[in-house]
């Protein structure tokens, strides 16, 4: 029994969601992905490659995410008549999949956004992006034992 789209958005954790406009529910109450004009049914898609879950990352929608943080920070520092800059920073602890770390950092490129890390994989990560971006803000929050130092000196040397 379907209950209405208003429930399905409620269910799938949709409202107030900053990608609307990308991930939504269709007049059947199915999670459907919109770009450039298609809509397609997440069910339609994972039944065609016969997946009982999927895990589905939609680049466009991180990078309006990010121009969303951006246009919010100009926002309010021109309400609180804020001169200072913004470096936005990635915390790579939220997702440190390749993919999602090379749209962060060739998209962010306009904004300088920087990466946090925490951890030798996660700044192993970063390495392979060194010769490919312009150098950026690195934030280590974790344990520098010797290891970790060498590839943060490494990495130095990099950018």
């Amino acid at each position: 029994m379907y209950w209405g789209i208003d429930i399905a958005r409620k269910v799938y954790g949709l409202e107030n969601y900053a990608r609307e406009s990308v991930v939504d529910v269709d007049e059947e109450g199915f999670l459907s992905i919109c770009l450039e004009g298609l809509k397609i049914k997440v069910k339609d898609l994972m039944d065609s490659f016969n997946l009982s879950r999927a895990y589905i990352r939609i680049l466009p929608a991180i990078r309006r995410s990010m121009d969303l943080v951006i246009n919010a920070y100009k926002i309010a520092a021109e309400l609180m008549n804020y001169n200072g800059g913004i470096i936005p920073i990635y915390p790579l602890k939220v997702n440190p999949t390749p993919l999602i770390v090379e749209t962060i950092a060739e998209y962010g490129e306009k904004y300088g956004w920087g990466f946090s890390a925490g951890s030798l994989g996660e700044i192993r990560v970063l390495q392979k992006l060194a010769g490919k971006i312009s150098p950026r803000t690195l934030i280590y929050d974790g344990v520098i034992l010797g290891p970790v130092l060498q590839e943060l000196l490494e990495f130095d040397a990099l950018g």
